[in-house]
């Protein structure tokens, strides 16, 4: 009866054993917010030898690397975690977000959601009503250029104040108008941008492909208000062109060219994104009405 009892005793420690000592590998985990991470983890006391991932210990989370419990700040699997300091256990992972940049009151790119910021961190930070970006921990500030955008952020506490885009905005700020409108055109990239506001605070409102001049007859370079406005003009022998709108002398911005009829129904040429014109800036019908219908006379156009 002894040996029997004995025996089963050690039955069972060896199966209790062989239970601790062998990780089970779990399903793994999708969301990795709060204190559960995402990813592969396995449930064992005692993690193997050299080990390298998550292993759940009771009811904490541990990353262990080359068999060592990581603490503190770490970022893993592209996602920042805290770590216990002292035993390593998970306490938090960092919720991010990735913003498209369609908000001009949201940075474009992933944020992280967080009142720490982590050690040396590099990238873009939510605190509060906030976003704040870092470098080294320390906040950026003023006019900043980040991730191929440029960003206003005040000049005090780093908080982002607006997005102001791309180089053709930033471009933009640094211009007056008569009006509330300023209208810029960038030759290299056959572009028309059409920006309200006010100097150091456009903001864009349209952003249109078009044809300028061809090698000898170009678009003249320079600075010009909006001038007189028509239905319509001809050109050539049969062509047609609606909505134009003039900025320095024979020079318009007005549609792409129409057969000569009474109303705009068929396109003899409506090549964009080129040098083709005799100077004038041509787009697409759509957006020459906008043109003639919105932009009032006085306002500056920058053409470059």
């Amino acid at each position: 009866m002894k040996i029997m009892r004995r025996t089963i005793t050690i039955v069972l420690a060896a199966v209790l054993m062989v239970t601790l000592l062998t990780p089970v590998t779990g399903k793994a985990y999708a969301a990795g917010t709060g204190a559960v991470p995402s990813g592969t983890v396995i449930v064992t006391m005692n993690p193997p030898a050299g080990h390298t991932g998550w292993v759940k210990r009771g009811d904490y989370y541990y990353f262990y690397f080359n068999g060592t419990p990581l603490k503190g700040w770490q970022k893993i699997g592209g996602k920042w975690h805290i770590l216990n300091g002292i035993t390593g256990a998970l306490y938090k992972v960092i919720p991010q977000v990735t913003f498209s940049g369609a908000n001009n009151k949201q940075p474009k790119g992933k944020v992280l959601i967080s009142t720490a910021v982590p050690p040396k961190y590099t990238g873009w930070i939510k605190r509060g009503n906030y976003f704040y970006h870092y470098y080294n921990g320390h906040p950026m500030k003023g006019i900043k250029k980040i991730g191929g955008v440029w960003y206003n952020l005040n000049g005090t506490t780093g908080a982002l104040y607006r997005v102001i885009g791309d180089d053709m905005d930033h471009k933009a700020q640094r211009y007056n108008s008569n009006r509330s409108y300023l209208v810029l055109v960038s030759y290299d990239a056959h572009r028309v941008r059409i920006y309200r506001g006010q100097q150091n605070n456009w903001e864009r409102v349209k952003n249109f492909s078009c044809t300028m001049g061809a090698r000898s007859t170009r678009t003249p370079r320079g600075t010009y208000t909006i001038k007189n406005k028509g239905r319509y003009f001809n050109t050539g022998s049969r062509g047609r062109c609606w909505y134009w709108t003039q900025f320095y002398g024979n020079y318009l911005f007005h549609s792409v060219i129409y057969n000569r009829n009474s109303s705009p129904n068929h396109i003899i040429d409506g090549r964009l994104g080129i040098n083709a014109s005799h100077g004038c800036i041509r787009l697409k019908l759509k957006n020459a009405k906008w043109i003639y219908d919105n932009v009032p006379r006085r306002t500056k156009v920058v053409i470059y």
